[in-house]
C-alpha cells in the first residue's frame, strides 16, 4: 500500500485524467481504474487529497509511462499539492518550446503536439512559464479556453477540471500534459499539449 497525493484533474473526451505523485518515491502517476483508460467525470478525488492506494504501473509505451492501475483505499488527509510538488519535484522553466524534451511541433493554428513516432520520455510535466500567459475567453478549442504565449503565438489548451484563471504570471508553477492521441495532424493522430492545473 502506498500514499499518493492528487495533483491534477484534467478533462478528456471520455472522462477525467487524474494526475498523482507517490509521496515516498516521488513517482508521477496517472491513476486509472483497472482495465480502463480514464476516470469517470464524477470521480470523488480532489487536488490535494492524500490517499492510501494500491497501484501497479501498466508499462505503457512512451510518453504515457505514468499510467497505473490504481485502487484507492481510503482518503487520509488533505495537503497543499502545489507547495508539496514545488518542494519535491523538478520543474521546467522557460518557453513552451522547451517542454517535453523539446519534441513539441506546432501546427498551423499554433497548437503544440508530439508525434507518435518521436515521443518524449513522459506525458506529464511541471513548468514555470517565462512569460505572462493570457486567457482569451473568445478563443476556444473544443469549447475549452486557450492561453497565448506573447510574442510566439503559441496556444495552450486549458484541460483542467476547474475554472480557468484569467492569466498566469511568469514563474507560476503549472502542470502540463499530453492528451491521448487524437486526430489533428492530417491523416494521423497526435498527442496535444494541454494545461491541466495551476498552483
Amino acid at each position: 500500500m502506498s500514499e499518493i497525493v492528487i495533483i491534477s484533474r484534467a478533462r478528456t473526451h471520455s472522462g477525467l485524467a487524474i494526475g498523482a505523485v507517490d509521496l515516498a518515491t516521488r513517482r508521477p502517476l496517472r491513476i486509472l481504474p483497472p482495465g480502463r483508460d480514464h476516470q469517470p467525470h464524477n470521480a470523488s478525488v480532489k487536488v490535494g487529497d492524500v490517499w492510501h492506494a494500491d497501484y501497479a504501473l501498466r508499462g505503457t509505451p512512451r510518453p504515457f509511462i505514468e499510467d497505473a492501475d490504481a485502487t484507492l483505499r481510503s482518503r487520509m488527509r488533505v495537503i497543499d499539492a502545489g507547495a508539496h510538488i514545488a518542494r519535491t519535484l523538478p520543474a521546467a522553466e522557460g518557453l513552451m518550446d522547451e517542454l517535453f524534451d523539446g519534441m513539441l511541433h506546432w501546427n498551423a493554428w499554433h497548437e503544440g503536439y508530439v508525434e507518435p513516432s518521436t515521443p518524449p520520455r513522459f506525458s506529464m510535466q511541471l513548468w514555470r512559464p517565462a512569460t505572462l500567459l493570457m486567457r482569451f475567453a473568445s478563443d476556444t478549442i473544443d469549447g475549452a479556453y486557450v492561453y497565448w504565449e506573447p510574442g510566439t503565438k503559441r496556444r495552450l489548451l486549458w484541460a483542467g477540471d476547474s475554472p480557468a484563471p484569467d492569466s498566469i504570471r511568469p514563474g507560476t508553477l503549472v502542470h502540463v500534459s499530453l492528451s491521448r492521441p487524437l486526430p489533428g495532424n492530417g491523416k494521423h493522430a497526435v498527442s496535444r499539449l494541454q494545461l491541466s492545473a495551476v498552483y
